[in-house]
């Protein structure tokens, strides 16, 4: 009788638990000049945590992001679209307790895969800067034809592309900078620390002030999104990253 009555409670726990009643929230919001749509649901018991499933979007209606809630954590399957061209996905992994888990893929023009990284393992699989094979990661660093020093630059996690689309997203050319007709290349600097966090970024070779204060805007948000893959060397590196301003 007790071991049918702890098998009862046991079935009947987890019911409660997904029975909680929900409350469909849309919510307009404004990020760096563009304005969005989230679709998500929260507790009705508890108005501030998400739960359920979520959907940002843009006012045409376009999805750019959507994936889970659990009790306000990012949970399971999510999806990121590139927000210029919306049928693009960028990434796609699982989360788990708001933390990414296990193998993310990153996509870059045509849906093609440039890197899948390995964040419970933290471990790069494949970045198509280093290999033509999907199916095994070659590491040009055990290769002793390869100048080690220049091969263990970090790596962005999100490959090559996600730089690039970080500075389309962001960099603004400076309206008096066009009315003054000024352009060219600006150089910043800035340290990838043992862990793969970027910081520190200055302006390393400048061209005018108001191209370089834009470069740096821009590189710092760039660091604040992306972490950095470190090849497992526990040691600082400096990277030099060029923002090129050109008037047609």
């Amino acid at each position: 009788m007790l071991k049918t009555l702890i098998s009862f409670l046991l079935i009947i726990i987890p019911f409660f638990g997904f029975s909680q009643k929900l409350k469909k929230i849309k919510k307009e919001i404004i990020e760096n000049g563009n304005t969005y749509e989230e679709i998500y649901y929260v507790l009705k018991s508890d108005k501030t945590t998400k739960h359920g499933e979520y959907i940002k979007r843009t006012e045409k209606k376009k999805i750019i992001e959507q994936g889970y809630y659990n009790n306000g954590q990012k949970d399971s399957i999510w999806t990121y679209y590139n927000k210029r061209y919306t049928s693009q996905i960028l990434s796609q992994g699982s989360y788990k307790m708001g933390t990414k888990q296990g193998v993310w893929s990153f996509y870059g023009d045509n849906d093609k895969v440039v890197q899948k990284f390995d964040f419970t393992k933290d471990t790069l699989l494949y970045d198509e800067g280093f290999s033509n094979s999907k199916e095994s990661f070659y590491n040009p660093c055990i290769d002793t034809a390869v100048d080690v020093s220049s091969c263990l630059l970090p790596t962005p996690i999100g490959g090559s592309y996600i730089i690039s689309y970080l500075m389309v997203q962001h960099l603004n050319y400076p309206p008096l900078a066009v009315e003054n007709g000024y352009q060219g290349t600006v150089k910043i600097s800035f340290t990838i620390d043992e862990n793969g966090k970027g910081k520190d970024p200055v302006v390393y070779e400048k061209v005018n002030d108001l191209l370089d204060e834009e470069a740096l805007r821009v590189v710092k948000i760039i660091l604040n999104e992306v972490r950095w893959y470190t090849w497992g060397q526990k040691k600082q590196r400096k990277i030099t990253m060029p923002l090129k301003f050109k008037l047609n």
